[in-house]
């Protein structure tokens, strides 16, 4: 079935001579980050069947991974682009906030999506957001990417092993370097959990205001009707109030230091089916540890990119999270610590 219009987000990369072959699947009004709805068969990670390939772009990540598309767009609201990358062995670019036109604002009015790229490297993710942007060539994210980054302050959360092999490499090249205490983790953590059970359904909630003719017709699936009743317990000044706060606490992080490195998800893939079959208690509780370390950087704004890192053969993602507005110095040193690391285009096994 073709759509009889284009949203901001095609439009800008059909103008772009970009060729649109299809609509890549997502969870259900991009609020799960697995996509297994009642319209498909699930979305498979190309690197093992049996696992989700993250959502909510779960889609776009599983058709550049498995070679069908060189870069896709994605949106992110809570972790949507940077969860998928990290299974799918992926970069996953989550801009600035305001940097990218964003077709989702006229119903999610609190600010916390984005669009942006999935590709296979650095620059290919810069240059779709250059597209995405509308940046004269020469002038734009793909031209800043290409730079050698400057002598960065550099703190790391080190969760688990894995997310060690990025800074003890790269720490020649960054500047200072310094760890962080786990207990920042631990933070951001929770802050992040409360902003997933207050402020993303809370647009839900909005929509369901604007739409209430059509009610609970409006969604096909438990997953998202579960969402809907929560979100309806939350006013959009509360769900303000609470982006507000993460913003100011991101912001207090940020006042020693210029460029962050944490897990971009601190577990690997869930296996199909596991979630979706939770009842919508549990599942919410487990998606929400999905989403641990990229949610509250899409309250607070900041640009984040998720690198691909191979560990034992399977791809799992470190995330470089900067100031709001870096987005350029960011995709610098994400090229560089992939160069360094050896891995600028991780390829499945065979390919």
């Amino acid at each position: 079935m073709r759509a009889p219009m284009d949203d901001v987000t095609s439009k800008t990369v059909r103008r772009a001579g970009m060729v649109i072959t299809g609509k890549l699947s997502t969870s259900e009004l991009a609020i799960l980050p697995f996509v297994e709805t009642d319209l498909a068969p699930p979305t498979r990670n190309p690197w093992d069947p049996t696992r989700t390939a993250g959502g909510s772009s779960g889609g776009s990540a599983a058709a550049v991974a498995g070679g069908l598309l060189p870069i896709a767009p994605g949106s992110d609201g809570g972790g949507s682009i940077r969860i998928p990358a990290a299974f799918c062995g992926l970069v996953g670019h989550k801009a600035t906030r305001g940097l990218v036109p964003n077709p989702h604002e006229t119903f999610e009015t609190i600010g916390i999506s984005v669009v942006g790229p999935l590709a296979r490297s650095v620059p290919d993710a810069a240059a779709l957001l250059d597209t995405l942007c509308g940046f004269p060539e020469g002038a734009g994210l793909l031209a800043a990417c290409r730079q050698a980054p400057p002598r960065l302050r550099v703190a790391v959360t080190v969760e688990s092993l894995h997310h060690r092999r990025a800074p003890r490499r790269c720490r020649p090249r960054w500047g200072k370097w310094r760890a962080r205490s786990p207990r920042w983790a631990t933070t951001w953590a929770r802050a992040s959990r409360w902003w997933a059970a207050g402020g993303v359904p809370a647009h839900l909630s909005v929509l369901g205001g604007q739409h209430a003719g059509a009610g609970p017709a409006l969604f096909a699936a438990h997953h998202a009707l579960a969402a809907r009743r929560a979100g309806q317990k939350v006013d959009k000044a509360t769900a303000l109030r609470a982006r507000d706060v993460i913003t100011a606490r991101v912001d207090a992080l940020f006042a020693d230091m210029d460029v962050w490195l944490v897990p971009t998800v601190a577990v690997p893939p869930p296996a199909v089916g596991e979630l979706s079959g939770c009842d919508a208690g549990e599942r919410f509780e487990r998606a929400a540890v999905l989403g641990a370390w990229t949610a509250a950087l899409n309250a607070a704004g900041n640009p984040a990119i998720s690198l691909p890192v191979l560990v034992n053969g399977r791809p799992l993602g470190v995330q470089l999270v900067g100031r709001r507005g870096d987005d350029g110095r960011l995709l610098a040193l994400g090229r560089t610590v992939l160069e360094v690391l050896g891995t600028p285009l991780v390829t499945l096994p065979g390919a």
